[in-house]
């Protein structure tokens, strides 16, 4: 069971998450020094948790920040100004791959795809291929593994695949599909692959994580390149050579965070990466029934199993709604993000989410403020409050803190 603060609502966001309350004790120890030989071995064994989680045979890399910075530091050191990258854009969160990407002086193309949907496979390789034959061949794709504004997952390794065809490295933000589905950068033929602490790994939100295959490696390493303007993001920095010492991480990162991620990647290992996908795979099914069965549209072509999107019954709004459901029901989910703030609500199902009783406690939540709102169905017939009770099958664990 997580301890939680009885005026704090329950978190069934896609994160930060409830974390289990070993996670908290760990962040909770004594300060430690941060050149500690004790430490630089619990940090060694966190990045190689981590590397058997993502499925990095390359090195892991630890930073102190959210997942963005990670991401920014792979994208910083992977081009330069005039590289050509190449984006998969269906969602918000790709957006912000775009922006850093400009940010760095590279020539970014965008292939746009409607939220909701996958990236197009085929339309990268053709871009790939064109770019190739027309002698400015891109560097760098980049691609949200999981679009956490609409839970939408697009499948990694036909990327990969291109990529290595037209010698192009693969980035994948995987800030919310790391330890939420399956997900191997070996396998799938990915380069750079960022994340975070707060989501499917089950730790407390301050950490990215950067999982750097050896294509990335041999790339940064070219004669040709230019260095990185930047001090603490240039990855080339943290332990360069595979003979580096430990202590070679140039910013120090938050020792007490990294004990906490020991523990919760410990956990997550414990638990087997497979059981916990397949726990999410349940409680996604689950869900889905029971929203489905009230008459609800769910939004999405390829959604993952760490999270569900509701579209808006007609005239409802989803702001307004999950204010009143965290108001009244001491629940917290997510609207949706930029434009589709109004018209998505999503609840989250992944880490110690993925349980009976908050979701049938989330579940009531929101069936008893659609219902005062007077929301119609699909078809126009009134929202149908199927049984809660059908997510009987998750395992039985409290993580709500009063009982519920």
């Amino acid at each position: 069971m997580t301890a939680m603060n009885p005026e704090e609502p329950l978190l069934m966001v896609p994160g930060p998450v409830p974390v289990a309350a070993e996670v908290l004790a760990a962040a909770a120890l004594p300060p430690v020094f941060h050149h500690a030989p004790g430490y630089y071995r619990l940090f060694d064994e966190t990045r190689a948790m981590l590397a058997e989680i993502l499925g990095c045979a390359g090195s892991v890399e630890i930073l102190p920040g959210g997942g963005r910075l990670g991401l920014e530091a792979a994208i910083r050191t992977s081009v330069a100004p005039g590289d050509r990258a190449l984006l998969c854009s269906n969602g918000f969160f790709a957006g912000w791959l775009e922006q850093i990407a400009r940010r760095t002086g590279a020539d970014v193309d965008v292939l746009p795809e409607p939220p909701g949907s996958p990236a197009d496979a085929a339309a990268v390789r053709a871009a790939l291929g064109e770019a190739h034959r027309e002698g400015r061949p891109y560097r760098l794709v980049l691609v949200v593994h999981c679009e956490t504004a609409t839970g939408t997952v697009t499948p990694l390794r036909p990327l990969g695949e291109a990529c290595r065809e037209y010698g192009a490295l693969l980035l994948a933000d995987a800030v919310s599909s790391a330890g939420v589905i399956p997900l191997d950068m070996e396998s799938d033929l990915v380069d750079l692959c960022g994340t975070a602490s707060q989501k499917g790994l089950g730790s407390l939100m301050g950490l990215s994580i950067v999982g750097i295959g050896a294509r990335a490696r041999a790339a940064w390493a070219e004669e040709s390149r230019a260095t990185c303007d930047s001090f603490a993001l240039d990855l080339t920095r943290w332990r360069a050579r595979p003979d580096a010492p430990t202590a070679g991480y140039p910013v120090v990162p938050a020792p007490s965070l990294v004990r906490a991620l020991h523990r919760a990647v410990r956990l997550l290992l414990d638990e087997k990466p497979e059981a916990r996908f397949a726990r999410h795979d349940a409680a996604a099914a689950a869900v889905r029934d029971v929203l489905r069965g009230a008459g609800l549209k769910l939004f999405g072509d390829s959604p993952t199993s760490g999270l569900t999107t509701i579209e808006m019954p007609a005239g409802l709004s989803a702001v307004r709604l999950q204010r009143r459901i965290r108001d009244e029901h001491g629940v917290l989910v997510a609207t949706g993000m930029g434009a589709d703030a109004d018209r998505l609500l999503r609840i989250s199902h992944m880490g110690l989410q993925a349980r009976r009783q908050p979701l049938e406690r989330t579940l009531r939540a929101v069936f008893d403020v659609l219902a005062d709102e007077g929301a119609s169905a699909v078809g126009g017939a009134p929202v149908n409050a199927a049984p809660v009770n059908t997510v009987v099958d998750l395992p039985d664990l409290d993580i709500t803190g009063t009982g519920a």
